[in-house]
């Protein structure tokens, strides 16, 4: 297998194993702030690195770094909902790879309005960048604002790439439909309410991938924080950790985890 095809596939995946995730959601007084999505796939390229193939026509260049706004060309995007433009028009991705160190890191920012938007974002933000090629552009392969959803509307393009369906990143539909977020006044929580999305595993390809590269790389870890504008008062989640300012909550989980006890992506803040 090609060293481009599996850093292509792997990208495409986005939210698959051999990865380790983090999002991250700031707050401020006035209920406005940041949803971050951090994507670091080092373990893959050192896997890569370890297996020596190189000889391919087409890879990431040794070093680069990219960035790119979203609001330059999410409006003129025919594939998004008024509701999605809005959400995402002030985000941006950045993005640092280095071959010779093992570096591959991505990160999405998604400034937020209120606590609606933020809701709104934490659920759809990613399917809504899956539809505009996003990474394409980051990749320096072009991207299509424009593209039709569809079989073809994959996430970086080309004969090789993982079907997307509708446009969304793959992975994600499984998360977001099993959890109900919901961010109210003083109160952030994730609840459980569909379990069924974890039974069946197998009949979501994306999900097939991330056990199949769990069990050759080891399994991928998620990660959630909350930074709050005051010290919580009560709070409950996986792994839970909270800085001594009583400020900072930080809440972890694998994807085994996840799998066995889908309950355990659940988790309570109160402030």
């Amino acid at each position: 297998m090609k060293k481009t095809f599996l850093l292509f596939f792997a990208i495409s995946v986005l939210i698959v194993s051999c990865m380790d995730i983090e999002e991250k959601i700031s707050l401020n007084n006035d209920n406005s702030g940041t949803y971050t999505y951090n994507i670091d796939m080092g373990r893959m390229m050192e896997m890569m690195s370890q297996m020596g193939q190189s000889d391919t026509k087409e890879k990431l260049p040794e070093m680069m770094d990219t960035t790119i706004k979203f609001k330059d060309f999410a409006d003129t995007a025919s594939v998004l909902t008024a509701e999605e433009k809005a959400a995402l028009r002030d985000g941006m991705l950045t993005m640092h790879s280095n071959e010779k160190n093992n570096e591959l890191k991505i990160t999405l920012d998604f400034p937020f309005k209120n606590l609606e938007q933020l809701s709104y974002l934490k659920k759809n933000a990613l399917t809504a960048l899956g539809k505009m090629k996003t990474l394409n552009r980051a990749l320096g392969k072009g991207g299509d604002a424009d593209a039709k959803p569809g079989a073809e509307d994959n996430l970086v393009g080309g004969s090789n790439d993982m079907d997307m369906g509708g446009g969304s990143i793959p992975g994600t539909d499984m998360l977001s439909n099993a959890y109900s977020f919901s961010a109210g006044k003083n109160l952030l929580s994730n609840k459980l309410t569909n379990k069924e999305s974890f039974s069946k595993p197998t009949s979501d390809s994306a999900m097939m991938a991330m056990q199949m590269m769990s069990m050759m790389m080891g399994d991928f870890n998620y990660k959630t924080i909350i930074i709050l504008p005051q010290p919580a008062k009560k709070y409950s989640g996986n792994k839970a950790i909270i800085s001594a300012d009583k400020k900072t909550i930080t809440f972890s989980n694998t994807l085994n985890n996840l799998m066995q006890k889908p309950e355990s992506g659940e988790f309570s803040v109160e402030y």
